[in-house]
């Protein structure tokens, strides 16, 4: 079985879903690479994120992850795209009391967006534990979707 080839853009896992795909004997034949754009100019400027939105992600995360998604795509060159982000901490601030992270999968080959969705840490994990749930969630995600096809 060939898996299509998948890149990551992460920002509140901070490179623990990449961490999850490179623990698989034979990644590298489908995973290409990823990218933390933690600072939200960085989602400007490398996976070409509009300002407006990386600027105001509270207010539109499923469009932030879904443009880091497509941004990533394009940057590796691959037919999957998965992105993240989030709070991996409380930050009052912002009025975030519990901890979540949003993450999107994209398939470049179709123009969509296969699932969106929003992890909250109701468990009250430590966030190094958080980032990892998250990433392991990805990562099966991936193989549930993506693991019957039989050619990029």
């Amino acid at each position: 079985m060939t898996l299509p080839t998948v890149s990551v853009a992460e920002c509140a896992t901070c490179g623990t879903v990449a961490a999850e795909f490179g623990r698989v004997w034979g990644a590298a034949q489908y995973f290409k690479g990823s990218i933390v754009t933690y600072d939200n100019m960085m989602k400007v400027r490398y996976l070409n994120v509009s300002e407006e939105l990386a600027l105001n992600f509270v207010g539109n995360p499923q469009e932030v992850v879904v443009a880091m998604a497509k941004g990533v795509c394009k940057m590796f060159d691959t037919r999957v795209g998965l992105s993240t982000s989030g709070f991996a901490t409380p930050y009052p601030p912002k009025g975030i009391t519990i901890p979540y992270i949003w993450y999107a999968i994209y398939d470049s080959h179709n123009d969509k967006v296969i699932e969106t969705e929003k992890i909250e840490n109701t468990e009250y994990l430590n966030r190094g534990a958080f980032q990892k749930k998250v990433g392991m969630i990805l990562h099966v995600k991936y193989m549930i979707h993506f693991g019957d096809l039989s050619s990029d």
